[in-house]
């Protein structure tokens, strides 16, 4: 069996390597890791690893390697956040399962993504970096949930 350290699809992921990049992204690797962090709702570990790997590489003032953040963003990974947050709002405190494990973990993500596209004056910019129907979409969310949720949990 293969082992993997808890840190290596960060170290990978952020390698300055051109041609491990590319063939990362070739593999669809981010995909990959996606599909990992939004079927196992309840593996804090893995959504801490991959969630690490994500808020780095969208953060300018720790990373600035454009491919990595590009290849983050232009996954499924923004329109899965929204999705699985609205998944949640019709829910109580008393329902089961009212905030899955991940919950924390997407709201901190997405609230990553919004901080790291208002670096952006200029939208053309944004859009290099997201479709621009997912952009609209995002930016409706934040306005209407993400909003709501920084509020909610800054109590």
């Amino acid at each position: 069996a293969v082992r993997i350290s808890r840190s290596q699809p960060y170290r990978l992921m952020h390698s300055y390597s051109k041609d491990l990049q590319g063939a990362m992204s070739d593999l669809d690797v981010p995909n990959l890791l996606l599909d990992l962090f939004f079927t196992y709702e309840w593996g804090s570990i893995l959504h801490q690893i991959i969630a690490s790997a994500i808020l780095t590489a969208l953060d300018p003032e720790e990373f600035t390697n454009t491919f990595i953040q590009k290849t983050w963003l232009r996954t499924y990974l923004v329109k899965q956040l929204m999705a699985t947050y609205k998944k949640y709002l019709g829910k109580k405190e008393t329902d089961e399962h009212y905030r899955n494990g991940f919950l924390g973990h997407i709201v901190l993500i997405t609230t990553k993504v919004e901080e790291f596209l208002s670096n952006f004056d200029y939208r053309p910019n944004k859009v290099e970096y997201l479709r621009e129907d997912v952009l609209d979409e995002f930016e409706v969310f934040c306005e209407e949930h993400l909003v709501a949720e920084k509020e909610r949990t800054s109590k």
